[in-house]
């Protein structure tokens, strides 16, 4: 399961980034520096070239955007569909935490979607998490709370409302779906 709606090698860094931040009781204001130590080939694909990589225009660019998603990840918790938006991609606290963003490669015998976050806040402390494998990965699934949660945020894309009672009649025959 994909946690994010963006490119899959940013995922570790922005689930790294978030568990740093809930764990650690890191308010965005609070955030000097986060470094995402990547797979060369994740770094080649996200975060270069930085002049792009750093000012993404369209969609397309932020969905490959490792700093577009790594900083909207930590405003937000999520990043869904309406973050392409113009007015979203432009958002100054978006664009302000992107330049505290660095990147540096990973060994190449790191797993490929993996990465290592380090998080410095006002005063100096730093935080660090290596995340092998992204959440949502077999290794790393997601919960059924996180699951519902993303669920219910995209079926407000639908082109033709769902009813609550429809989603959570959805939502009761997945979680039973070995009995079913």
């Amino acid at each position: 399961t994909k946690a994010y709606s963006c490119c899959y090698f940013s995922h570790a860094s922005m689930w790294g980034t978030t568990k740093l931040m809930q764990e650690h009781g890191i308010a965005v204001e609070d955030i000097e520096t986060i470094h995402c130590q990547m797979h060369p080939t994740a770094l080649a694909t996200t975060a270069e070239p930085k002049a792009l990589k750093w000012n993404p225009t369209i969609m397309t660019e932020a969905q490959f955007s490792h700093p577009y998603c790594v900083a909207t990840a930590a405003i937000k918790g999520k990043l869904l569909p309406d973050d392409y938006a113009e007015a979203e991609m432009a958002r100054k606290d978006v664009r302000d935490l992107m330049k505290k963003i660095s990147v540096s490669p990973r060994s190449s015998d790191a797993p490929v979607f993996g990465a290592t976050v380090a998080i410095t806040v006002k005063g100096g402390a730093r935080y660090i998490k290596t995340v092998d494998y992204p959440y949502g990965h077999a290794r790393n699934p997601m919960s059924w709370d996180d699951t519902i949660a993303k669920f219910r945020d995209l079926a407000a894309y639908s082109a033709k409302p769902i009813a609550a009672a429809d989603l959570n009649k959805v939502v009761d025959i997945c979680q039973r779906l070995e009995r079913v």
